[in-house]
């Protein structure tokens, strides 16, 4: 198979004085600004996608973007094609960030937005947590999924 080329990005955005974004290619995360976009070739099949967005005015944004993007990033990308495996696991991820709060008494009320999307060959799975939508342009999918839960 080809190499996907993907490129990645994020800058802080006006009126925020630091980036609370975490970009995660296949097991490689991004976090904070980045002077430059990165642009990989990915060779595998399969290769998960995510960013995750620290919800502004509330603490520690940007840890809690990138927990959920570390925990996500670990785990095989074809369990995202299950519907029930994708849930379950970023349920994981958010009882993780719980667990976080509970250690780190500071960072209570610390949350994360989350974009994700799965390729392998011509399959994609996307989903979404929280208001950073999904746009597939030309794409077409057989699962896209949004979900808002209040915890």
């Amino acid at each position: 198979m080809p190499d996907r080329l993907i490129t990645a990005f994020t800058r802080c955005g006006r009126g925020r004085s630091h980036n609370q974004d975490c970009v995660g290619i296949g097991d490689r995360v991004f976090t904070g600004d980045m002077q430059s976009p990165e642009t990989m070739a990915i060779a595998k099949d399969q290769c998960i996608l995510l960013l995750a967005d620290g919800m502004g005015g509330h603490v520690h944004g940007a840890h809690a973007s990138s927990s959920v993007v570390a925990a996500l990033a670990s785990i095989p990308e074809q369990i995202f094609f299950d519907r029930d495996l994708c849930v379950a696991n970023i349920r994981k991820a958010n009882a993780n960030l719980y667990r976080l709060m509970d250690k780190t008494p500071d960072a209570r009320g610390m949350g994360s937005t989350l974009v994700g999307m799965t390729l392998s060959g011509a399959n994609l799975a996307i989903f979404n947590i929280g208001d950073s939508p999904v746009s597939t342009g030309q794409v077409s999918c057989w699962s896209c999924r949004s979900e808002t839960r209040r915890v």
